[in-house]
């Protein structure tokens, strides 16, 4: 009896966990767009992660924002600096009761984003 047996078991286990990890952060992002308060956020600093993928750098970008006159921060990493750097400020969407889940509207889809701003009535 070799490994055979052993990865029949583990290979379904770390698939499970893949999938309830991406399905739970999902549902976090969707809580915070549907419940969410949206205000302005700016880019404090960005870094290259040393990492590439497509040939395109990517990068840790930290943007900033308040709530409730607390400063809170949100750090995400991307390849597509161009759609984050556009504006003078971001539009980000936080949840109320918990400032510090916070979702990038410019981060989400395109489809996402024109919903998303017309949904707070910002467009």
């Amino acid at each position: 009896m070799g490994l055979g047996p052993l990865f029949l078991l583990i290979l379904p286990l770390l698939g499970c966990g893949l999938v309830y990890s991406g399905y739970t952060d999902q549902a976090k992002k969707l809580l915070i767009l549907q419940k969410g308060v949206l205000t302005k956020a700016v880019l404090k600093d960005s870094e290259p992660t040393g990492v590439r993928i497509n040939d395109k750098s990517q990068y840790r970008m930290i943007f900033g924002y308040e709530a409730a006159g607390e400063p809170y921060s949100i750090t995400i990493k991307t390849v597509n600096m161009e759609y984050l750097e556009d504006e003078d400020f971001e539009w980000l969407v936080y949840q109320e009761d918990a400032p510090q889940n916070a979702v990038l509207v410019d981060d989400l889809p395109p489809a996402f984003r024109m919903k998303i701003l017309g949904h707070f009535g910002e467009l």
